[in-house]
Formats: structure tokens, sequence, C-alpha cells
């Protein structure tokens, strides 16, 4: 779930309008939470949620708010408290009505959504239509993504099917570590993995977890036939400038010390994050090479 920062800029409105948005998104991050526990949204590392405007100051309205509605303050500093940063993805772009947005970008390739404050009527929409840019592939293709702007919402698909989807028992790295052969028996992962793991934020597990299991169904369906890139999400061959020049960085081995070079990867938000990994490891299953930040490419060396 992302934030959709430009709903967060505050333009021509009154203060009166600014309090009710808040007021609003206050009461749709508290069904969040009642219907799905403690949410954390995503929001771009390059985002102030400051609501910078003349009249209107944030800090001010919350003291305020402490004293006039202590449970809407407190459901508003957990949100605060719990929002997830992340950086911003350099390798697509998302515009629409002449407008850039990250949020709307983020939850286009990661088949999520965004969140919006209302302060602008423009916002009270279902769903922003526009084009997705990849830099990589030069490509230029039309999107929508869905827009969670009210509580009642949440009552109707595709929010139903999307949280339904997500639910996961796996609270920790260290539980996905012991649990792999039984949550993911088509998938078998290089010793460094565990590392790897260790090292993410707890914020990015639900999105290694669908990531994973998304390998695993694709391995246990089209195990031992030619390997088919289309049929997985945000799944990118290295070029061989890369393999060739950072053969070391894309080089790991398996449990018998075994080396491959990892020429794919699939992609998770917030750092940017990558699975890389080997079609057709063995007959029936696919090798994890590496999961963690973006490795070194002609592109982006370090």
């Amino acid at each position: 779930m992302y934030i959709n920062e430009k709903s967060w800029e505050v333009h021509q409105a009154i203060d009166t309008e600014i309090e009710c948005a808040l007021l609003q998104f206050i009461k749709l991050y508290s069904v969040l939470g009642e219907k799905y526990g403690a949410v954390a949204l995503l929001v771009p590392d390059n985002m102030n949620l400051n609501l910078y405007s003349k009249s209107f100051a944030l800090g001010k309205w919350l003291a305020r708010l402490q004293q006039s509605d202590r449970e809407a303050y407190r459901v508003f500093m957990g949100f605060w408290q719990r929002k997830v940063v992340y950086q911003v993805d350099d390798e697509y772009e998302f515009t629409s009505d002449s407008h850039t947005f990250t949020g709307a970008m983020e939850a286009a390739i990661n088949d999520s959504f965004i969140i919006s404050l209302c302060i602008d009527e423009m916002w009270k929409r279902e769903r922003l239509e526009g084009n997705l840019y990849c830099l990589l592939e030069d490509s230029n293709r039309k999107v929508t993504v869905d827009n969670l702007y009210m509580a009642e919402q949440l009552l109707c698909d595709p929010y139903i099917s999307f949280f339904k989807s997500k639910e996961e028992k796996i609270y920790s790295y260290d539980d996905l570590w012991e649990k792999r052969e039984k949550l993911f028996p088509h998938l078998e992962f290089c010793p460094s993995v565990e590392k790897n793991l260790k090292e993410l934020q707890i914020s990015y597990i639900n999105q290694v977890m669908i990531k994973l299991t998304e390998l695993n169904r694709y391995s246990q369906k089209y195990s031992g036939e030619k390997f088919r890139p289309e049929l997985l999400t945000k799944t990118t061959l290295e070029s061989e400038r890369t393999l060739k020049e950072y053969a070391k960085e894309h080089t790991f081995y398996d449990i018998d010390k075994k080396s491959y070079l990892a020429k794919w990867h699939m992609r998770f938000t917030g750092i940017p994050g990558r699975i890389f990994f080997v079609p057709n490891y063995s007959k029936e299953t696919i090798l994890i090479c590496y999961i963690g930040k973006k490795l070194p490419n002609v592109q982006y060396p370090t």
C-alpha cells in the first residue's frame, strides 16, 4: 500500500478542507487496522508529510486533536510511526495528467494500490490511469492503479481480494528460512541467502514472500520446460555486458559449492530489491541465489 504523495500537496485548500481530509484519512487508516491489524504504508524517501501551507500547521493541528479526540490522534500517530520509507525506484516512471507519481509507479509495478488524502476533489476517484515507462526496456505502456481514499471502499473488491491474498503467517526472516522447504518445495536456496535475509528490513518480508511464492508456483507448473519469463511478474535478464563486467558479483554457490551465474532477477520495492535466481536448476526446482539490494551493473556500478 503506497501513499499517493501528490495528494498531500496543499495548493489552494482552506484549513477546514485540510482538516476534513485528514480526519477522513484517519478513519480510513483506523478501519484498515481493525480489519487487517497493524498496517504500515509505504512512503517515498523524497516526500514531506508536513503539508506545507501558509495557514495550516500540521503540528499545531495534532496538538489540538490530542486534546479534542485522543483516539483519532492515536491512530494518526500510529500511521506516522509505522510508515515505511522506501527508496524511489529509478528504473521506472509513472505519469498521469502531465504529472509524475512515485506511489502510483511503485503500486503499478508491485501489483498494489495507492492511498490518497482527499484535500483536492481530484483524488476522490477509484482509479488513476497513466503511462508506465521502463528505462531498461525503453518501453511505455498504459496502466491503471486502484486508488483507496475512503473507508467504505474496504468493503468491496479489489481490496477484499487483495488483503485476503496477502494473509501470511510468517513474521520473521528466521521463520522464513527455517520453513523454506515446506513453504517453497520447488525452490532451492544458496546458503548465502540466509545472510541476505538477516540484512533485510522486516518491512520487506511480505514482498519477498509474494515473489518467492510466485517463483515456487512457476517451478511447480513448468519445471523442466524452457524458461518463460513472461509468465512471471517484474522479471528481467541482466545484460551480457553486466554479466561480463560484474561476473563475480553475479556468481553464487549452491549447497554443494557449485558456482552459478545468476542472470535473471525479480524485483521488489523499498530498496529497490532484487531476487536473483537460476531457472531449471534441476528438473523440479529453481535456485534462489540472492535476495537484497540490486547488484552492481553497467548502468548503476555501485
